[in-house]
């Protein structure tokens, strides 16, 4: 009998320390998530005030990440995607005055820029619209 109750004992803690394990666990996986995401984001908005001043600097936003002129004022961010599976460098797109640089964000798939649906994060999305010229709408 004494050794049944030091069974159901042993079992009942063994179990009692597995779920602490895994709650601990799962806030650590929160936590780092968390901290990935704050770095894509520092990390973008650093890419993307080196991108307008290329744009001020050459009147153009450069075409790509490897554009030359962009990679000598780049050279010491880090331009790799902390939420890519192949380690590729941030997304990053141009269209007329405007541009968006982007991560393909937690669930690792590239949304094409859109940043979430409904409650759920999709993309790590920086964009900048340039302001009109004076006078014009």
């Amino acid at each position: 009998m004494m050794q049944d109750t030091k069974l159901n004992l042993t079992i009942g803690v063994s179990i009692i320390v597995g779920i602490a394990l895994v709650a601990v666990l799962s806030k650590y996986d929160t936590s780092r998530e968390i901290r990935k995401i704050a770095k894509a984001k520092n990390e973008i908005q650093a890419l993307s005030k080196k991108i307008q001043e290329h744009y001020y600097t050459f009147g153009s936003f450069p075409r790509a990440l490897t554009d030359s002129n962009l990679q000598k004022l780049i050279a010491e961010l880090p331009t790799t995607d902390p939420f890519s599976s192949e380690k590729e460098p941030y997304r990053y797109v141009t269209e007329d005055s405007n541009f968006k640089i982007y991560s393909v964000g937690p669930n690792g798939v590239d949304d094409g820029g859109r940043a979430s649906q409904g409650d759920r994060l999709l993309d790590i999305v920086v964009e900048f619209r340039k302001p009109p010229a004076k006078g014009k709408p």
